[in-house]
């Protein structure tokens, strides 16, 4: 690939670009799409349904980032019960 980096081509003397020389290596994938480059293609989104705009990706972020926040409220809310629980049994001993 290093060589093919500095090679110019014979049509127009020029330097070959780095999707012209991933091609040229490995060759032309089925799922290639011009434009995207070679990196990873990201996941399609499915829609929900045809006649709406809103896809299922956005809606499962928002659902992934509101179950974090609602994990980490049941988790200061644990604590606070734990310690209420202590002061209480403190209060008890006295």
């Amino acid at each position: 690939m290093l060589e093919l980096l500095f090679q110019p081509t014979l049509e127009d003397n020029q330097l070959l670009s780095g999707d012209e020389i991933c091609e040229t290596v490995l060759g032309r994938r089925p799922d290639y799409s011009k434009d995207l480059g070679w990196g990873p293609k990201p996941k399609a989104c499915k829609t929900t349904s045809v006649s709406s705009s809103t896809t299922s990706c956005p809606q499962s972020t928002i659902e992934l980032q509101l179950q974090a926040k609602f994990d980490q409220a049941m988790q200061r809310i644990e604590e606070h019960t734990r310690n209420h629980e202590a002061l209480v049994s403190e209060v008890e001993q006295m």
